[in-house]
């Protein structure tokens, strides 16, 4: 069986796009079938999101198995973020 990859995704209660993403993911989990992921508020967690070089919410960030990071920043469409997600496996 292969790994989950993780799925971070960094935004704020503040953002009408993070929140929309997120309300997309919950409305749809099937989107993110495969990953682990983390939510991850830029507010409660600023030095992890300096550490990933989080400038513009909402990120998604996936750390692949092999360490390898893709990055997609910006809101994006269930259709977007489906077809996004699956050039990373």
């Amino acid at each position: 069986m292969a790994s989950a990859k993780d799925l971070f995704i960094f935004s704020a209660e503040w953002c009408p796009n993070c929140v929309q993403l997120k309300n997309a993911i919950e409305k749809d989990p099937a989107l993110v079938v495969g990953f682990d992921v983390l939510l991850i508020d830029i507010d409660a967690e600023p030095e992890l999101a300096k550490v990933y070089d989080v400038k513009a919410i909402p990120v998604l960030i996936v750390l692949e198995p092999n360490g390898k990071l893709r990055r997609k920043i910006g809101f994006t469409n269930s259709a977007d973020l489906k077809k996004w997600l699956k050039t990373t496996n």
